[in-house]
């Protein structure tokens, strides 16, 4: 069980629920269908010897749209409480909830996550390992952050309850993320000439990618062992994949005129998700995001003087009733970003001292691989599904 303050208004936040480990002999097809990695992935080591990191979803994250409070019973004008009751017994959920409210909690606070059957949270070497990891998306203010964090606002519990008789759950089910509604459909080819549009300003690219989704199964990553820890279900995960999809696509921004350039939809002026965000890897594998854009940071510029370029040269786009005119973003992505470099983020992170920040960069010749998350359909509570879903472009210039 946990207790807790909710969190600071942001975009989102969610509550993941995961098995992170288990026993290998609790795994019917250990070890043949144990899964590799996926990129960008670096599991923890094991807690204890015979066990092996599974690290999946259970069910749909729960988050900010699903998820109760109430009123705080020792603040009443403060931040709102919940308390999240996870357990595959009914009984027990019914008696520490009756606890809780008995407490002073709210009843219209409480959340029961309801865990199926199958899995097993005894103290014996072979139970399964519960993990429950929360999710803020920025823009968060700093202050209000760490204000709250400050509070250790949320407290973390395990209640037995001995002699009791067990009513279990049903099978967990997701939600079908597929609305049936197509991004692309009404949109008079606006994305695919804004795409063109964007790459005619720098020529034909050396790469030209589009975002390849990750589809996770949690079942499928339970029974077989495989580490899914990129399977938050809030998210719709793309990665920037090679040709064949066999790896990771690098990036060479060693160049003088080296960058990647990325041109799309802004899925949240569109409606189509509540957060999105970029998140720039190492390319030599060390599996560490070292640069992350916001959708924030893109509404943030001014895509004024590039729609009113763009809407000359396509009239026939810009006024065929499509609402997404002003939803359209692009950025470029290179080693040191010049004046006229539009929507560009650098990635030097070192400069020889003495030097004005910008002028001689320290960092090595730096290649990135690139992850997409698409965060919380309004339509589902989940993550948007990636056949509804208009996927980015991406274009590297070596």
């Amino acid at each position: 069980m946990v207790y807790g303050l909710v969190p600071p208004d942001s975009p989102y936040y969610g509550f993941q629920f995961t098995m992170h480990e288990r026993h290998e002999s609790s795994i019917p097809n250990y070890p043949d269908n144990v899964q590799p990695l996926e990129p960008a992935e670096n599991p923890p080591d094991p807690a204890s010897p015979g066990r092996v990191v599974v690290s999946h979803s259970i069910g749909d994250t729960e988050n900010s749209r699903v998820l109760p409070s109430g009123p705080n019973p020792d603040d009443p004008g403060g931040r709102p409480v919940f308390a999240h009751i996870v357990t595959g017994n009914a009984q027990v959920a019914d008696m520490v909830s009756s606890a809780l409210v008995e407490a002073g909690i709210p009843a219209g606070g409480l959340f029961i996550k309801e865990l199926p059957p199958d899995y097993v949270l005894t103290a014996d070497e072979f139970a399964d390992s519960f993990r429950m990891v929360l999710r803020m998306a920025e823009p968060i203010p700093p202050g209000e952050l760490a204000a709250w964090l400050a509070t250790r606002p949320l407290e973390p519990f395990r209640v037995t309850v001995p002699g009791i008789g067990v009513t279990g759950y049903g099978p967990v089910t997701n939600i079908d993320r597929d609305t049936g509604v197509d991004q692309k459909d009404g949109t008079c080819n606006i994305a695919d000439n804004w795409e063109k549009f964007v790459e005619s300003k720098f020529g034909k690219p050396d790469v030209r990618t589009v975002m390849t989704p990750r589809v996770y199964d949690d079942e499928f990553c339970h029974h077989t062992g495989t580490y899914c820890w990129g399977n938050n279900n809030d998210a719709l995960y793309l990665n920037a994949m090679t040709k064949h999809e066999d790896a990771m696509e690098v990036y060479d921004l060693s160049g003088p005129d080296s960058r990647v350039v990325v041109a799309g939809i802004d899925h949240v002026a569109n409606g189509w998700a509540d957060v999105w965000n970029w998140d720039f890897y190492d390319g030599r594998g060390a599996g560490t995001a070292l640069e992350t854009y916001l959708f924030s940071e893109a509404q943030a510029d001014d895509y004024g003087p590039d729609i009113e370029e763009f809407c000359d040269q396509n009239p026939g786009q810009c006024n065929c009733g499509v609402d997404l005119v002003d939803k359209l973003y692009w950025m470029q992505l290179r080693q040191n970003c010049e004046p006229e470099d539009a929507h560009c983020r650098e990635l030097c992170a070192a400069f020889e001292p003495g030097t004005p920040e910008g002028d001689v960069c320290l960092a090595e010749p730096p290649t990135r691989e690139i992850m997409n998350r698409i965060y919380l359909s309004p339509d589902t509570a989940t993550g948007p599904d990636w056949t509804n879903t208009r996927a980015t472009r991406i274009f590297g210039y070596e």
